[in-house]
């Protein structure tokens, strides 16, 4: 997959959940790392610290503060001509903040990389958004005079991808590379226009999609692109709910799952299932049988209904 989770963001998920560091102790722990990194430059001493900053992005809610951390990590990558990470920390940036000369300049940068890699579908949406992000951009218009007619409707190219993921499918029902191919332009659109009114619904089916295959990283990173960047949207809830519920199902993480489920009950009290969540958050950990004997003699018993 074209924004696929890497070591870095496989290490990080779960930190995704509610944390208890508190935003200095964070910070305590990042100036000792760099200090430790600066003193012995090893490769387990990069990993720590960027794990530790990447931590620290997820966590911070202050969209300056983000977005000065996100730059540091990058400049970080840079100095250390660890390049692999960049494009995870770049991206990041652009869902934050995507006029920022910053995020301009790696969006054309990784369309780039994309159209390198053979990926077109995703490099010329990627494209397409630059242009329409950045009208004034010297290379917007060379951009639209460029572009095949094809990407005139992405909704359609997107829904003709979709429609694929089912031909040939293989054991498990499912074309894989068609599939791969889907979360790519989902999330490259996303990307692209982040202020469409689909582009969270995008997610949303991406993130589906790649559960389906297994691939629960990138899963819960898209349940969080839509539950940070879209919490106003319809699908803001249910990604938040099913997050909790892969954890505590998928990956057994049920304290992990608490966090999120509790999280839930806070930002969505009224919400159709928050009864449901409730009595996930009672019943974490029981076995089916100990749940059925509970509601059993909640039944029998009128003062408990």
């Amino acid at each position: 997959m074209i924004f696929r989770v890497t070591i870095l963001c496989a290490a990080l998920f779960l930190f995704s959940c509610k944390n208890s560091d508190t935003s200095n102790t964070q910070m305590d722990e990042i100036a000792t790392l760099e200090s430790a990194y600066k003193a012995n430059p090893t490769l387990d001493n990069f990993n720590l610290l960027l794990q530790k900053m990447g931590e620290k992005i997820i966590n911070e809610t202050d969209p300056t503060q983000k977005e000065a951390l996100i730059i540091k990590s990058i400049d970080l990558c840079k100095e250390t001509k660890n390049e692999a990470y960049i494009n995870t920390f770049a991206i990041e940036l652009i869902k934050l903040n995507p006029k920022s000369e910053i995020s301009k300049r790696y969006m054309y940068l990784i369309a780039d990389d994309m159209s390198a890699s053979g990926k077109y579908e995703v490099a010329s949406i990627l494209l397409k958004g630059y242009a329409n992000l950045y009208p004034d951009d010297i290379k917007s218009k060379s951009i639209k005079d460029s572009l095949p007619s094809t990407y005139n409707d992405l909704h359609g190219l997107i829904k003709s991808v979709a429609a694929k993921v089912f031909e040939n499918p293989d054991i498990n029902g499912i074309n894989k590379a068609n599939a791969e191919k889907y979360v790519d332009v989902c999330e490259s659109f996303a990307l692209a226009f982040p202020n469409d009114s689909l582009s969270a619904s995008y997610l949303f089916k991406a993130a589906e999609m790649s559960r389906a295959m297994q691939s629960y990283g990138k899963t819960i990173s898209l349940y969080d692109w839509i539950a940070t960047y879209y919490s106003e949207d319809k699908n803001a809830p249910m990604a938040l709910f099913l997050k909790g519920f892969l954890l505590e199902n998928d990956l057994k993480k049920p304290e992990k799952a608490k966090e999120i489920y509790e999280t839930f009950i806070q930002k969505y009290p009224n919400h159709a299932m928050a009864k449901d969540v409730n009595f996930l958050i009672e019943n974490l950990g029981k076995s089916d049988k100990e749940i059925m004997e509970k509601i059993d003699k909640t039944s029998e018993d009128p003062a408990k209904k």
